[in-house]
């Protein structure tokens, strides 16, 4: 959700949609120039300002439609916005991983830090990131722990062992203590794909683009 209650989302061949909360056709809203960008994910920071990646490089978009690009190498697959920061899974050089990047002005973004080496610990891909109000990483794949807690400390663990089988590929958190994530059909754990919706027990971290402060 971003502003004005639209809905945002992104295609692969590089263009970023603009959808009627209450339904009704979807519209391109920027379309990119490179035409070999693919976008996998966006999220809106506290000045409205979209935030998105894929294939190569983090792109800026603000209000006005006025794009600017930062070099990142690495295919993204997941983007969240959070404490002033725009924080990027996906694969470089074989290694799942999430970075930080700071978000020092719409113009200018910080050197980029390795937050969390998920190939380090775990098999399998990153699909999905958000965070907690507290701080906690909660990262989606379709490694067999299907979805990673990482604290503020940068230990790890199953959320929830043996409750959600692999993949889960997208998260959105309410405005209460729920987390809703995607989950891909399992033959073998017998698991429709369907939309979950897990009791946190805490709130998640602000989504700006929906008017969270």
């Amino acid at each position: 959700v971003g502003p004005n209650g639209l809905l945002y989302g992104v295609t692969f061949e590089r263009r970023i949609l603009q959808i009627p909360a209450a339904g009704g056709t979807a519209t391109n809203w920027v379309v990119l120039t490179n035409a070999a960008i693919r976008l996998n994910d966006l999220d809106f920071d506290r000045d409205k300002n979209l935030w998105t990646a894929g294939s190569q490089d983090l792109h800026r978009i603000r209000p006005d439609k006025n794009v600017k690009s930062f070099p990142f190498s690495g295919t993204v697959r997941a983007v969240r916005v959070y404490n002033g920061a725009v924080y990027l899974a996906g694969n470089r050089n074989n290694q799942e991983t999430v970075w930080r990047v700071p978000i020092m002005s719409a113009d200018q973004v910080g050197p980029e830090e390795e937050y969390f080496n998920f190939s380090s610990k775990y098999a399998g891909a990153i699909y999905a990131i958000t965070f907690a109000a507290d701080g906690d990483l909660l990262i989606g794949t379709d490694a067999p722990e299907a979805i990673v807690t990482v604290h503020a400390d940068k230990s790890s663990e199953q959320l929830y062992p043996g409750l959600f089988p692999a993949k889960c590929f997208s998260f959105a958190w309410g405005t209460d203590n729920f987390l809703y994530a995607t989950q891909e059909a399992n033959a073998t754990a017998k698991a429709a794909q369907t939309i979950l919706s897990v009791n946190m027990l805490k709130k998640g971290a602000p989504y700006y683009g929906r008017g969270d402060q």
